[in-house]
């Protein structure tokens, strides 16, 4: 179920108060919200999913105090922590932001604004990146 579908079915029952139904209504609203209910923890499980999905591939770390610098690796880090006599020892613990690096994808360039060091540019879809440019 979707969120359109969810909002769709809110809108159905725009005055939730069994006190306004008969009994085929009040069964009705049970029913719309159990699988409301349920709609909303298989969304839930989902997001879990490709949260975890995209936690284990994390490509791309920072120093949260100091995320000036990249590292392509937790253990790229703390090599530069450690060899820059960053204060570490034992039981310390440390804030990592991290990031996934997304697919490269090419630009072409339609117009180039001199005066203002600009320019317009279109993406290319990667079905055309065959053709000739």
């Amino acid at each position: 179920m979707t969120n359109t579908n969810l909002i769709e079915l809110l809108d159905t029952f725009p005055e939730i108060n069994p006190a306004n139904y008969g009994d085929d209504d009040v069964n009705a609203l049970n029913a719309w919200g159990i699988a409301a209910h349920t709609a909303l923890e298989a969304q839930a499980k989902q997001i879990e999913a490709l949260q975890a999905d995209v936690d284990s591939k994390a490509d791309m770390f920072w120093n949260h105090d100091d995320a000036e610098q990249m590292y392509q690796s937790i253990d790229e880090f703390l090599n530069d922590e450690i060899c820059n006599g960053a204060p570490l020892e034992v039981g310390h613990t440390r804030t990592i932001q991290r990031a996934v690096r997304l697919s490269n994808l090419e630009i072409r360039i339609t117009k180039i604004h001199e005066e203002e060091c600009e320019a317009d540019y279109e993406i290319i879809p990667a079905a055309m990146k065959k053709d000739k440019l």
